[in-house]
């Protein structure tokens, strides 16, 4: 009957919601209006399968925000094999989403810092081979100062993701 039979504490504090104010509640509350369709096709699954691991979905607090939540579920059956509950286990990842986007953001902005330098060596480098024997030697010096600042600057650059990405993998502290 999808109705809540049992809510523990990690429950109560990932949706605000008291044990007294959801036992025997259909558990649609808590989903978003637009998961709807995800969570009946999740729980198909689990009619089917017995289990579902690992969906990442949303749903919904008592004050009406939503929470990023990884979602386990397992079908539980009695003796004559007949199901009778399905045991939902949700897990807070909104910390999880905030680094994934906060590395996808850190991506796009590398790859353009890297851009600049590279757009620079590029267009000096271009016009030396192009233009080098019409330029002046001063000409010609400052063109290759330019290329050489801006591969530095670059290779710096790549150091520093280098560094991250270590410091990440918990190769440095």
């Amino acid at each position: 009957e999808h109705k809540i039979l049992s809510w523990n504490a990690g429950a109560e504090e990932l949706f605000g919601w008291r044990l007294g104010e959801v036992l025997g509640r259909h558990g649609a509350f808590l989903v978003p209006p637009d998961r709807v369709e995800e969570i009946e096709r999740v729980i198909a699954e689990v009619f089917d399968q017995g289990f579902k691991n690992t969906v990442e979905t949303v749903r919904l607090r008592k004050d009406g925000t939503t929470v990023a939540v990884e979602g386990s579920f397992t079908l539980l059956r009695d003796d004559a094999d007949a199901a009778f509950a399905i045991v939902r286990s949700y897990r807070d990842i909104t910390k999880r989403k905030q680094v994934e986007r906060m590395k996808s953001e850190f991506t796009a902005l590398v790859s353009h810092e890297l851009r600049t330098p590279l757009t620079a060596i590029r267009g000096f480098a271009e016009t030396l081979r192009d233009f080098g024997a019409e330029l002046d030697a001063d000409k010609r010096r400052h063109y290759l100062q330019i290329i050489l600042d801006e591969a530095t600057r670059l290779g710096h650059m790549v150091g520093d993701f280098l560094d991250i990405a270590r410091i990440e993998a918990g190769g440095i502290e």
